[in-house]
């Protein structure tokens, strides 16, 4: 809206409202979830809370984060890590109990759901597939621990790691935006979606 500077005349005030659009991904886990062949030979490992340290050194983890990670391993959640030549070099994040959408959405998970969540690959290590490598060997994890189907939700403009996850069979679930004002935020989730991934209560 324009207002009156008695300096600098009329200028435009930045809106205080934003929206943000969100694709969420699904894969059904059923047979054997096969590896992904990469151009580099990968190294997996599981995360345990006494290996956080490489997070840190190894991926730029801080304090806040750390704390993140050691909560959510001790809540239940795995992080598979993939190494090359001894380095870490990607992480894959599963929750399997709870998870909360953008826009405060509860995610209906157990019985036999897992949702993929904070995975990343450091930016000289990507385009050699280590990002998929890692993924399929987590959700090869998740199916011999019972999980049926697995969800994801990016940013609608994060193409490239859309791209990942098609490569690993995921496919588009279905989009929603969420506005946020100021610090309030409120998820515009379509019916349809709202029906199949969130919590009722």
């Amino acid at each position: 809206m324009p207002v009156e500077s008695a300096c600098h005349g009329t200028r435009d005030l930045p809106s205080p409202v934003h929206f943000d659009s969100y694709v969420v991904l699904q894969r059904r886990l059923t047979g054997v979830v096969k590896p992904y062949r990469t151009r580099l030979r990968v190294t997996l490992s599981l995360l345990s809370r006494t290996d956080l340290h490489l997070l840190e050194h190894q991926l730029g983890y801080d304090k806040v984060e750390l704390a993140d990670a050691d909560s959510w391993l001790g809540q239940g959640d795995r992080c598979f890590l993939g190494y090359i030549d001894g380095r870490a070099s990607t992480r894959v994040w599963l929750n399997l109990r709870e998870r909360t959408l953008p826009g405060n959405v509860k995610l209906r998970l157990g019985q036999g759901r897992v949702f993929i969540f904070n995975g990343f690959t450091l930016p000289l290590m990507r385009g050699y597939g280590l990002f998929p490598a890692v993924l399929t060997a987590a959700l090869a994890w998740a199916e011999e621990n019972g999980c049926e189907i697995a969800y994801a939700d990016l940013r609608s403009r994060n193409t490239s790691s859309r791209r990942a996850f098609e490569k690993c069979g995921f496919e588009p679930l279905g989009s929603f935006r969420v506005v946020r004002v100021l610090r309030w935020e409120r998820s515009l989730l379509p019916l349809r979606l709202r029906r199949i991934i969130a919590d009722p209560a």
